[in-house]
């Protein structure tokens, strides 16, 4: 009965609870589904950067088994742009982030 009732409280614990932030980037690609096995909610942090130059326009969406559901914008004259993304992805849910005008540069996943 404990173990069931700890196993309970794991699996339905909160973003965060025992997990940590990893780094990535390495191993994920832009436009590419990843399914999220963990058994728990994660939360994922995407930076994206344009580049420099005039009128300057960088766009990411993450999207959720094939919605969007964030996305962020930036827009500058003449200087480099940075913003970040962050999201949580349910368990069982595919996750891809699909950058416009923009390379991604960090990719952190709180698991």
């Amino acid at each position: 009965g404990v173990t069931v009732k700890l196993l309970a409280k794991w699996y339905n614990a909160p973003v965060g609870l025992g997990m940590g932030w990893i780094n990535v980037l390495s191993s994920r690609a832009q436009n590419v589904n990843y399914l999220n096995t963990t058994k728990r909610t994660i939360a994922i942090s995407v930076g994206f950067s344009g580049s420099d130059g005039i009128d300057t326009y960088a766009r990411l969406v993450i999207k959720i088994n094939g919605l969007d559901v964030s996305m962020s914008t930036t827009t500058s004259r003449g200087a480099a742009l940075a913003d970040y993304v962050i999201i949580e992805v349910p368990n069982g849910d595919t996750y891809l982030a699909a950058p416009t005008g923009a390379n991604l540069f960090s990719w952190f996943e709180l698991r």
